[in-house]
C-alpha cells in the first residue's frame, strides 16, 4: 500500500477534483497515485532557481575526463525526464532534456543526500530509502530539479550526479517514447508540444524560421527601411485577390474584415512621407487548406519610393539568395520532389525516403514574360485576355487542354488557370514571371511600353509562388477604373475579386511617388529552406478541422439511412415497398450513394433488386455532380442526371436529402409521388407529403404552403400540417387546411390528435405522419445493425445548429430583431424573434400574414425570407440582413435626402409595390421604418420593402378592405374615414414618404391629437409653400401631389408612377 505524500494531503481537494473528472483513464489514475506516494516533496513549487542551462552545462564541463567527479562543484539543473534506465536499486540513469539539449543524470545512492532531516543529519539509511522511493515514482515526462555535481560516466558521457532530486511538475498523462517519436499527423499538429518533445527534428524547423524572419528584418533595416504595424481589422477587404474573414464590431456597429494584406495601409504611409517602410505580420484568407495554404499565415511586405519592378527583382534576388546562404550554408538546397499535394497527410513517409530535387538559389534568377511564355506553351496566340468578350475563347482553350476552371468564369480566373497548368510547373529553380495582364493586377501600374499588361512579377520556386511585386499604380483615376472592373467580377460571383476602397483612392489623390511594392510568404520560404513540403510543418499551431467533423458527418448520413430503412420497411398507408417501383434521391450525392448501397445490402435482398429493370433512379443536384460520383452510381445500376424535372417525373417515391428548398423548387408536378424528408427537424421518422393534384409545394420545411390554380394561397404553421413538435392540430387549423385544399369536412383526425390524414377521394393525396410514440415503436421493430462506421446518434437540425444570434437591431410591437450569422457560411442575416408566451392572437395573425406574404413575394426590392423556426419558446423568422438600417435613419440624419438619391429609392419602393399589387397584396404599412437599405459592394443603396405583418391578400381583383390598421401619420383619407380601401392606400403612404424625403418636413405635424390628425388627413391638408420645396424640381412636386390626391380613384397606380417623367433619369 502506497503512502500519501504530505503535500498531497494538503492538496487533497485538488486531488479529489482531478480524480473525479469524467472517466479518467487507468494510466492517469495510476500516475496520480504514484505522484502522491513520495513524502517530503513540495507539490508544484513556485520557483526553482537553476545555476545554468543544460547548454551552458555541456559547454563548461564537456572537457572532463571519463569517470571524473567534481564533488566540490555545486550545480543546479532542471528539465524533463525523457528516458529512465534502472541499472540496479542503487544506480539509475535519467536523460534530462531542456531547451533542445540533453544531459544524463547519473543517480547513485551513495551520493544521494535526500531532503529534510536526513540531509542535515547525514542519515544514510533514510537517504537511501528516499532515493529508492523517489526513483521508483519517477516516470518519463516528469519535470525535475537536480542539485548535485558534474562528472562523467565510465563511457565518457557528461552527467550530473545528484545529491537531491525534486519533482517540479509530474506528467500524469502517458508520455510517448522519445526514441520513436509521434508519426501520426493528427496528433503531431493538434498537440504541437508533444511533437516538439518527442520528435527531435521538429525544433530545428522553427529555429530556421526564426533565422529567416531575423534575416529578412536585418536585410531591410540595413537599407534604412522602417518597420511599422498596420491594422489587422479593415472596414473594406483589399490589397490582394482573396476571400476575407468577416467579423463584427459592437462598438462601431458594422462588419470588419481580417486583413488579407497590409498593402493599402503601407502605401498610404509612403504617401505620408515614409519612403521606405515594411511590415512582417499575419494575414488571413478564407480559403482552402492544403499543402501550401493555411488560413492564417505570415508575410513580409515592403514599399520603396522612387523604385520600380526592375529594381525590386534585383532586391529579391539579393535578399532571398543571401538568406538561403546564411540559413543553410549554401545556395543549393534539397526539397521533396513530390510537393506534398495530399491535403490530408503531411510529413515524410516514415518507411520510405521521398525523392529530392536540388533547388539552386544562386543569382541571377531566370526571368520569363508570362503571356509570351504561355503562348509558347499553347502553340497559339491568346485573345485579348483583359476583355470580357474573350471569356468564351479562353474557356474553349481550357476545355481543349483539359484545364478545369470552376465557375464563375472571368478573364482573371481563366488566365490564371492556364498559367497554373502550363507555366508554373516549369519553374522549379527560382524563376521570375513578369508582365502580368491588367485583369490579374488591379493595383499594379500599366506597363510603360506594352499595352494591356502591368509592371508586375511573381517569383516561383518548385512550381509555387514565393513572392509578388510590382510598380505601384499611383494614378487615382486608373485605380478607380480597376476597382470598378473588379466589382464586375464580384457580381459574376468571384469572391476573390478586389473590393473597392474609396479611402485609398482619396489618399492617392494627394499624390503617391513612383513606388515599388514587394510581398513574400515567410512560411513558404521556410518550407523551401527546411526541406518541408507541407505548410503545417513550419507553423507552430496550424489550422485543423474539428476533431469530430468526420464523426458528425457519419452520424448525419447514418441517421438518414436508418430513417430510410424505417420508411421502406413500414407499410405506408397499406402500400408495401413493392408498390414503389421507381425511387429517387434529392440532395447530397454521397448521402444518396450510401442509402443506395445500404438498400442493396439490407432492405429487401430477397427481391433481388435489379435497379435497371426496376428503374430505381438516383438524382444528383449540382452540389455534387462530379464525374467520379457519376461513375459510382452507374456502377450501382443507377441513372444519374442533374435535371430533376426529367428524372424525378418517373419516380413513385423520392427521398429528400440536404438541399430541400432547392429540390422542391425544381420538382416536377407529379401528384402521385410520395416525398420523404431524410434530414428534417426530428430525430425520428418524418414523412413530408401533402400534395393536391396539380398543386405545387412551395416550401417543405419548416413552413409550407400550397399553390393551386383556382384556389386561394395561404400559409399554415407547422402544427397545421402535422405534429412535427408533438403539438395538437386544432379545429381552426383544420379549417384552414380544408379551405386551401378545396375539400369538404371529411378530414380524419386520430384519437390522440397527433396526426391526421385526408382520404384520396377527396382530392388531397394521402398524408402519413406518425406520432412520436409511433415512431419509437416502429423504430424498435425495424432498426437493424449498421456497419460500425455508420453507428450514429440522433441529430437534430435546429436554429441553434444553423445560426448564431448577435446584437439587438431593434424592437417592434410584437417582436425583436437580432443580427445573426450562419454557422457554416458566415453570412449575416436578420432574425425576427417573437416569444411564445407573449404571442397573442393578434401577434399570431401578424406572423402568419408576414410569413405567407414573404413566401409568395419574391422581388429584388422586397426583403427575402430564409426560414422559420419554433424552439425554446420562441418563433424565429430568418430574413435578409440590410446593412444600412432603415430609411427612417437616413431621413433623421439628412432631413431632406438629395433629390437624385430620393428618386432612386422611391423608384425601387414603387417597383416593389407594383409587384405586390399585381400579386393581389396590399402592404398597409408603408413607412420609412419599413423601407430597409442595403449597401452593395459597389457602394450603391438598394431599398427593400419589409414588415408584411399588416399586409392583406386581395383574393378578388375588385375586393377592398375595411379593417383599420397601419401607422397614423401614413394613413390614407379613405382609411381614416372608415371607407373601403385597397392598393391606393399604399400609394398615399408612399406619397407621405416622398414628401418627407424631399422636403425634410413632416406633414400634419401641427396636429395635437389623433382626432386632429385624422381630420387633417381626411381633408388632404398637405402644404407645398414652405421654402424647402423651392429647391425641388416642379416635376418632383407634381409627382408627390399626384400620390397625395384625396380621392383614391384619382391616384395613379404604382405602375403608372414608375412611368412618371420625374423618375425617367434614374
Amino acid at each position: 500500500m502506497m503512502m500519501l505524500r504530505s503535500g498531497w494531503q494538503r492538496h487533497g481537494a485538488l486531488s479529489r477534483r482531478l480524480l473525479s473528472t469524467a472517466a479518467p483513464s487507468s494510466a492517469v489514475t495510476e500516475a496520480m497515485e504514484r505522484f502522491q506516494s513520495v513524502p517530503k516533496f513540495q507539490q508544484y513549487p513556485h520557483a526553482f532557481p537553476v545555476s545554468m542551462s543544460l547548454q551552458e552545462y555541456q559547454h563548461k564541463f564537456d572537457s572532463l575526463e571519463p569517470k571524473a567527479r567534481c564533488t566540490e562543484e555545486a550545480v543546479v539543473l532542471a528539465g524533463r525526464v525523457v528516458a529512465i534506465r534502472h541499472a540496479s536499486k542503487n544506480l539509475v540513469f535519467l536523460d534530462l532534456q531542456s531547451d533542445g539539449a540533453t544531459v544524463q543524470v547519473l543517480s547513485e545512492a551513495k551520493h544521494f543526500e535526500g531532503r529534510g532531516e536526513e540531509a542535515s543529519t547525514g542519515d544514510k539509511e533514510a537517504a537511501k530509502k528516499e532515493f529508492r522511493a523517489v526513483h521508483e515514482s519517477l516516470r518519463r515526462g516528469d519535470i525535475i530539479g537536480v542539485k548535485g555535481f558534474p562528472g562523467k560516466s565510465g563511457k565518457g558521457e557528461l552527467s550530473i550526479i545528484p545529491r537531491q532530486l525534486e519533482v517540479l511538475a509530474p506528467c500524469i498523462q502517458p508520455f510517448p517514447n522519445s526514441k520513436y517519436g509521434i508519426k501520426e499527423p493528427e496528433i503531431r499538429f493538434r498537440k504541437k508540444y508533444l511533437d516538439l518533445l518527442t520528435n527531435p527534428d521538429v525544433r530545428p524547423i522553427f529555429e530556421t524560421r526564426a533565422k529567416v524572419v531575423r534575416g529578412v528584418r536585418k536585410y531591410l533595416e540595413d537599407r534604412n527601411f522602417v518597420e511599422v504595424e498596420t491594422p489587422m481589422l479593415f472596414s473594406a477587404a483589399g490589397g490582394a485577390a482573396a476571400q476575407p474573414f468577416v467579423t463584427n464590431s459592437r462598438a462601431l456597429g458594422k462588419d470588419l474584415y481580417l486583413r488579407i494584406a497590409p498593402e493599402l495601409f503601407l502605401k498610404q504611409l509612403v504617401i505620408g512621407g515614409f519612403d521606405r517602410v515594411f511590415e512582417i505580420g499575419k494575414v488571413f484568407r478564407n480559403e482552402g487548406i492544403d499543402a501550401t495554404h493555411n488560413p492564417e499565415f505570415t508575410i513580409c511586405e515592403f514599399y520603396q519610393a522612387y523604385a520600380d519592378y526592375h529594381s525590386l527583382m534585383d532586391t529579391a534576388e539579393e535578399m532571398i539568395s543571401g538568406i538561403a546562404k546564411d540559413v543553410t550554408g549554401s545556395y543549393k538546397v534539397l526539397y521533396p520532389a513530390d510537393d506534398g499535394n495530399n491535403t490530408e497527410q503531411s510529413g515524410e513517409n516514415e518507411n520510405e525516403e521521398p525523392a529530392m530535387v536540388e533547388i539552386d538559389f544562386t543569382p541571377p534568377f531566370k526571368r520569363l514574360p508570362i503571356l509570351e511564355t504561355l503562348e509558347e506553351c499553347l502553340g497559339e496566340k491568346l485573345p485579348d485576355v483583359n476583355s470580357p468578350d474573350s471569356i468564351p475563347a479562353l474557356l474553349e482553350l481550357c476545355e481543349r487542354h483539359n484545364v478545369d476552371c470552376p465557375k464563375p468564369h472571368t478573364c482573371t480566373r481563366l488566365v490564371d488557370k492556364l498559367i497554373g497548368h502550363f507555366v508554373e510547373p516549369k519553374c522549379v529553380n527560382p524563376t521570375f514571371l513578369y508582365n502580368h495582364p491588367k485583369c490579374m493586377s488591379p493595383l499594379a501600374k500599366a506597363h510603360r511600353e506594352q499595352e494591356g499588361v502591368t509592371e508586375r512579377f511573381e517569383l516561383f520556386v518548385t512550381g509555387k509562388e514565393l513572392c509578388n511585386a510590382y510598380t505601384e499604380l499611383n494614378d487615382p483615376f486608373d485605380q478607380r477604373q480597376r476597382f470598378a472592373a473588379q466589382q464586375q467580377d464580384q457580381q459574376r460571383g468571384d469572391n476573390e475579386a478586389h473590393s473597392k476602397d474609396d479611402e485609398f483612392c482619396v489618399a492617392l489623390e494627394y499624390g503617391l511617388a513612383p513606388t515599388g511594392g514587394f510581398g513574400i510568404g515567410i512560411d513558404r520560404l521556410v518550407m523551401l529552406l527546411s526541406g518541408k513540403s507541407h505548410i503545417r510543418e513550419v507553423i507552430m499551431f496550424p489550422a485543423m478541422k474539428p476533431t469530430d467533423h468526420r464523426r458528425k458527418r457519419r452520424q448525419r448520413r447514418g441517421w438518414a439511412i436508418r430513417n430510410a430503412h424505417q420508411i421502406l420497411r413500414l407499410k405506408l398507408s397499406g402500400h408495401e415497398l413493392g408498390n414503389y417501383v421507381s425511387i429517387g434521391f434529392i440532395g447530397s450525392g454521397r448521402l444518396a450513394e450510401r442509402i443506395a448501397r445500404d438498400l442493396i445490402k439490407n432492405v429487401a435482398p430477397q427481391r433481388k433488386f435489379s435497379y435497371k429493370k426496376q428503374r430505381l433512379v438516383s438524382t444528383l443536384l449540382a452540389s455534387d455532380p462530379s464525374e467520379e460520383r457519376r461513375r459510382v452510381f452507374d456502377g450501382l445500376g443507377f441513372k444519374t442526371s442533374a435535371a430533376n424535372q426529367d428524372v424525378l417525373a418517373d419516380c413513385d417515391l423520392v427521398f429528400l436529402g440536404t438541399d430541400v428548398r432547392e429540390a422542391l423548387a425544381r420538382q416536377p408536378t407529379n401528384s402521385q409521388t410520395l416525398y420523404v424528408s431524410l434530414m428534417g427537424d426530428l430525430p425520428a421518422l418524418q414523412v413530408e407529403e401533402l400534395l393536391c393534384p396539380g398543386a405545387k409545394v412551395i416550401r417543405m420545411m419548416p413552413h409550407c404552403y400550397l399553390e393551386k390554380k383556382g384556389l386561394p394561397k395561404g400559409v399554415l404553421p407547422p402544427s397545421s400540417w402535422a405534429t412535427v413538435r408533438g403539438s395538437h392540430v386544432n379545429d381552426q387549423d383544420l379549417e384552414k387546411v380544408m379551405q386551401i385544399a378545396g375539400i369538404s369536412n371529411s378530414v380524419e383526425v386520430d384519437e390522440n390528435l397527433t396526426s391526421w390524414s385526408i382520404p384520396n377521394d377527396q382530392g388531397l393525396i394521402h398524408r402519413f405522419v406518425s406520432s412520436m410514440s409511433d415512431h419509437a415503436v416502429a423504430a424498435s421493430k425495424v432498426v437493424h445493425e449498421i456497419e460500425d462506421d455508420m453507428e450514429v446518434e440522433e441529430v437534430v437540425a435546429d436554429f441553434k445548429d444553423t445560426y448564431t444570434l448577435g446584437r439587438d437591431l431593434g424592437s417592434g410591437m410584437f417582436s425583436t430583431v437580432f443580427k445573426a450569422k450562419h454557422c457554416e457560411s458566415g453570412e449575416t442575416y436578420a432574425v425576427k424573434s417573437i416569444k411564445d408566451d407573449a404571442m397573442t392572437q393578434e401577434g399570431c395573425d401578424v406572423l402568419i400574414a408576414e410569413v405567407g406574404a414573404l413566401n409568395r413575394l419574391k422581388h429584388p426590392n422586397i426583403i427575402s425570407h430564409y426560414g422559420f423556426y419554433n424552439e425554446d419558446g420562441k418563433y424565429l423568422l430568418v430574413l435578409e440582413y440590410c446593412n444600412r438600417g432603415s430609411l427612417r435613419g437616413l431621413i433623421d440624419k439628412h432631413k431632406a435626402i438629395p433629390e437624385q438619391l430620393a428618386k432612386k429609392l422611391l423608384k425601387q419602393t414603387l417597383s416593389a409595390l407594383e409587384y405586390c399589387h399585381s400579386m393581389g397584396q396590399v402592404h398597409r404599412d408603408v413607412k420609412a421604418e419599413n423601407i430597409l437599405l442595403k449597401e452593395g459592394e459597389d457602394g450603391n443603396l438598394t431599398a427593400k420593402l419589409a414588415d408584411f405583418g399588416l399586409s392583406e391578400e386581395l383574393q378578388l381583383a375588385n375586393r377592398r378592405l375595411q379593417t383599420m390598421c397601419g401607422t397614423p401619420q401614413y394613413l390614407s383619407p379613405e382609411l381614416v374615414s372608415g371607407r373601403l380601401y385597397g392598393t391606393p392606400a399604399d400609394i398615399w403612404s408612399t406619397g407621405i414618404l416622398a414628401y418627407m424625403m424631399l422636403s425634410g418636413l413632416v406633414p400634419f405635424d401641427e396636429a395635437k391629437s389623433d382626432t386632429e390628425l385624422f381630420k387633417l388627413i381626411s381633408l388632404g391638408a398637405v402644404w407645398y409653400d414652405q421654402p424647402e420645396w423651392n429647391a425641388i424640381a416642379p416635376a418632383g412636386k407634381a409627382f408627390v401631389q399626384s400620390m397625395l390626391d384625396i380621392s383614391p380613384d384619382s391616384r395613379p397606380t404604382a405602375a403608372q408612377l414608375l412611368k412618371h417623367e420625374w423618375l425617367q433619369d434614374t
